[in-house]
């Protein structure tokens, strides 16, 4: 493809286009640990004389651009909470830029005539770990943070649920009906030629009306409840490695007197919410253990299909996420994720199945660190 052509206005619209469908495709992968973002820029411009072709100078800074806008749109993806933490760091990262951003590849460029600029489409790869070590680090730069900072010592209660039945309830119907009659009478008398004559008439009208009401009850669920370790163990690892101080739960529950985990598993297998007695019994617990930070949350595993792409077995996972701080009198909402859905592929029912948890669990720790740190919390 030759650099030195003229592209009229609709060409590079369709470029402008590309990049925006790539992006959005893109968008929900961005949680890789890399991941191929399209990027792109224009500078001015003005050709020679004998050739189009930009000098080097020119050529570079918008290469750099295009980083930039790359970069850009992959954090585009992120949750509220975790782009305030990358608009802190923006500016440190994008001077850095090549500590993020793989060599790219020129998808195409070329001289935009009517405007008197150089454009340039690349594709490059995200490192996506370097970044999220990166922003980890943010809390103590300098920002002012919304609350005083404190340490976070958390426990968790996470737990993986799949339908086991589903009681279905019949439309309660409740109807109406109102009859109306209505009846009339004529009748008329008189003589003619000494003779007497009678005649009469009625007519009736009936009017009915219906009506009434239905009532539906929604599906009544239970679930199989199990606390997977993998998942248990990548949530600890992505809090452990955010600075938290993590605590198994089993040892709070064992050490200061909480709630039995097991207890808490037969309790999410009705119900979406934890009983306030149980919830009482896990945060007094955690309290006495000196723990400040309680997370509670529900991955809820749906059916499995097919990608259509890879052919692969597919179970999508919704995760539901709460987190409290117990520092005080009254337990505080201090983060919450979801309901958010993932998707986890494998050559089987069980390995998809886990690789979704796995993503889940790891997205949702994610999230919640990223939450807690916009906050000034460590």
């Amino acid at each position: 493809m030759s650099r030195g052509r003229t592209f009229t206005s609709t060409r590079w619209a369709l470029i402008g286009l590309f990049c925006a469908i790539a992006l959005l495709v893109q968008a929900p992968a961005a949680r890789a640990d890399s991941q191929e973002v399209e990027g792109m820029a224009s500078v001015p411009y003005s050709p020679g004389t004998f050739s189009n072709h930009p000098d080097e100078n020119t050529r570079q800074q918008a290469l750099t651009m295009a980083e930039a806008d790359a970069l850009d749109r992959y954090a585009s993806s992120f949750s509220v909470a975790k782009f305030k933490l990358y608009q802190r760091m923006e500016s440190d990262i994008k001077a850095h830029i090549a500590d993020y951003v793989s060599q790219p590849t020129i998808v195409d460029e070329g001289y935009k005539k009517d405007e008197h600029k150089y454009y340039v489409v690349i594709r490059t790869t995200i490192n996506g770990n370097r970044l999220e070590v990166q922003l980890a680090d943010t809390a103590n730069d300098g920002a002012a943070p919304a609350v005083a900072q404190r340490k976070i010592t958390i426990s968790f209660l996470f737990v993986a649920r799949s339908t086991n039945s589903v009681r279905q309830f019949n439309d309660r119907q409740t109807s109406v009906a109102i009859s109306n009659n209505d009846q009339t009478a004529r009748q008329s008398e008189g003589l003619s030629g000494g003779h007497g004559s009678f005649s009469s008439s009625s007519s009736q009208t009936s009017v009915n009306t219906t009506g009434g009401s239905t009532v539906r009850q929604a599906d009544q669920l239970t679930y199989v409840v199990s606390s997977p370790e993998d998942m248990n163990a990548t949530m600890s690892q992505v809090f452990s490695d955010s600075g938290f101080d993590v605590y198994d739960y089993r040892d709070v529950s064992s050490q200061c007197g909480g709630a039995k985990p097991e207890t808490v598993y037969k309790s999410f297998s009705t119900a979406d919410m934890l009983p306030r007695e149980l919830r009482k019994s896990a945060f007094d617990a955690a309290k006495k253990c000196s723990v400040n930070t309680f997370a509670t949350g529900t991955l809820d595993i749906g059916l499995q299909d097919t990608d259509p792409v890879t052919g692969e077995k597919r179970v999508y996972v919704s995760v539901r996420t709460q987190v409290n701080d117990l520092s005080g009198p009254l337990p505080r909402v201090l983060a919450s994720v979801g309901p958010v859905q993932y998707s986890g592929l494998g050559p089987d029912q069980q390995v998809a199945m886990r690789n979704a948890l796995i993503t889940a669990a790891t997205d949702a720790a994610k999230e919640i660190s990223a939450q807690l740190k916009s906050k000034g919390l460590n």
